[in-house]
């Protein structure tokens, strides 16, 4: 089993790269660090969606909706 989060709470101590958690997820971090008011919640990250991802651009109706 991987290493890598498939989710991260908004509270973490850490901000991790906006390309794990999208820039939205980011910018709620930093403004929780700031000292406003966030909701308790947590990211799902690119790790968690990516097997998803692989599945769906393997499928023919993918490649028949993206294609000209």
């Amino acid at each position: 089993m991987s290493d890598l989060p498939l989710s991260v709470p908004l509270t973490d101590a850490t901000e991790p790269e906006p390309a794990l958690i999208g820039a939205k997820a980011s910018s709620l971090i930093r403004l929780q660090r700031a000292g406003f008011s966030v909701p308790r919640a947590a990211c799902l990250t690119t790790h968690f969606f990516a097997p998803w991802v692989d599945v769906l651009t393997a499928s023919s109706r993918w490649r028949s909706a993206t294609t000209t």
